[in-house]
């Protein structure tokens, strides 16, 4: 799929107005705005923009600081499989090691909730979850999360919902957020996208955080620029791009007069 004209057009308009410099750490509170209205039409989660929204730049940060963030060196996180493979190389470059609980396709790849609470061990500091799920197309029933969310309550893990692909579900499935069932939404960081909704494959993706997926949260739930400030994964910049900002999915564009000249 290509990537929609009014996103193209957003994207240079931003250019020709200037938007090429360094863009607010936590990202620009427009977009934040507009995705917590996103949240709270389609998700059911009601969020505060400006202290449980941030913005990152692209996956591979979400996750990196999500990781960094909950898990020291020798601490474990639980992964059901099959999974997305740089879920396994993340955790592993912070020191921890990655717990996978295993299904089989009659199991609709969906792990036994009984056999994920058996893997929680004095060690296990999180629950990383992909729903829809890449690569088998799974998607988790609420029932399935409720059940699974039970164990991460239980022993005070936070939950790691991965959900770039929610838009992409058929044939009457239902994305749920772990966030939106209110026995989860404490324990819950989610991990949102417009890379696959919007085709624009490796742009942005934003972690939303009720509690803060700083270690110290509890006491400083406000996901402030600290964690990633100075992170450099995969050498990103410190901030999010200015222009992958600026297109608002919340707010139809028109398009250019002028020729873009980049096609």
């Amino acid at each position: 799929m290509d990537t929609p004209r009014e996103i193209m057009d957003a994207a240079w308009d931003a250019l020709e107005r200037g938007y090429t410099k360094y863009a607010p750490a936590a990202g620009y509170p427009e977009l934040r705005n507009a995705l917590a209205k996103k949240l709270r039409d389609y998700n059911q989660i009601d969020l505060d923009p400006e202290t449980q929204i941030l913005i990152t730049q692209g996956s591979t940060e979400a996750l990196y600081l999500a990781v960094n963030a909950l898990l020291d060196p020798g601490e474990e996180a639980i992964i059901p499989a099959p999974y997305y493979p740089p879920y396994d190389s993340l955790i592993k470059a912070s020191g921890a090691t990655p717990r996978y609980v295993g299904a089989t396709e009659d199991e609709g790849w969906l792990p036994a909730p009984e056999a994920i609470e058996k893997a929680v061990n004095k060690r296990t500091r999180a629950l990383l979850i992909n729903t829809p799920n890449n690569p088998t197309g799974t998607v988790y029933p609420r029932k399935y999360l409720e059940d699974i969310g039970r164990t991460a309550v239980d022993h005070d893990l936070p939950i790691l919902s991965d959900e770039a692909y929610e838009a992409l579900v058929f044939d009457g499935a239902e994305h749920v957020s772990p966030m939106s069932i209110p026995s989860m939404r404490d324990n819950a960081i989610g991990l949102f996208s417009f890379s696959k909704t919007f085709a624009m494959t490796g742009e942005a993706r934003l972690p939303l955080w009720p509690r803060g997926i700083h270690q110290e949260s509890r006491h400083h739930p406000q996901p402030r620029a600290g964690p990633r400030q100075f992170s450099h994964p995969d050498r990103r910049p410190a901030g999010p791009p200015r222009v992958g900002q600026v297109f608002r999915p919340d707010r139809p564009r028109t398009g250019r007069k002028k020729k873009n000249p980049c096609g």
